[in-house]
């Protein structure tokens, strides 16, 4: 008996952990399509932040499913606010067009 309710304990365990999924993309310039680095990107809540890498790829991972804005924040370009969806082990992807502040 103990073994059957140890399983079920593990098992509600393990799939309760696997219900996440990832955001990830990448940022762009919008006149001129180059990628941009150090793009600050943040999840307004929770608040997570990570900044894009020198191809201006971001990726967050291990985010529950839901709903979510994101803002793309960059000196030089006008900030962008973004909203996605989360689903259950599936990766959301979205590339971002910044416009040069003026």
């Amino acid at each position: 008996m103990f073994r059957y309710v140890f399983f079920l304990l593990v098992l509600a365990v393990n799939f309760t952990f696997s219900q996440t999924a990832s955001f990830t993309g990448k940022v762009f310039d919008k006149n001129t399509d180059v990628t941009i680095s150090e793009v600050k990107v943040n999840i307004l809540n929770p608040n997570l932040s990570v900044k894009t890498n020198k191809f201006g790829e971001f990726e967050f991972e291990n985010l529950k499913p839901g709903d979510y804005s994101a803002e793309f924040v960059h000196q030089g370009y006008k900030t962008l606010t973004a909203d996605f969806r989360i689903i259950s082990n599936i990766t959301s992807t979205l590339d971002i067009k910044l416009s040069v502040n003026e």
